[in-house]
């Protein structure tokens, strides 16, 4: 079981690599053409919402107290697996359209 400290540290980390690909990402449609550029920006809005919510979930259980902290990294957790599934899936339909 971690520490609430390695658990924040570690969803900071992903969060970090996830942006650094959305990044790359709005670089790459930058060049697409039109009417897949289109495609990719909502989905990138949708990625970068997920984020935001990802991001507050992470700052509610970094701020919560000790006995707190596990029900809200459920909640959290939670939060993480949707971001991660829909930012693998979102990745690799790019990755094959490219």
């Amino acid at each position: 079981m971690m520490t609430r400290e390695q658990y924040v540290e570690q969803m900071k980390k992903q969060l970090d690599e996830w942006n650094a690909k959305l990044g790359k990402w709005e670089e790459e449609v930058k060049k697409a053409q039109a009417g897949v550029k289109t495609q990719y920006e909502a989905q990138i809005k949708a990625l970068e919402k997920q984020r935001d919510e990802t991001v507050k979930r992470l700052n509610e259980t970094r701020d919560a107290s000790q006995a707190a902290w596990m029900e809200v990294s459920k909640g959290a957790e939670s939060a993480w697996k949707t971001m991660q599934s829909s930012f693998e899936n979102a990745w690799s339909e790019f990755q094959k359209k490219k």
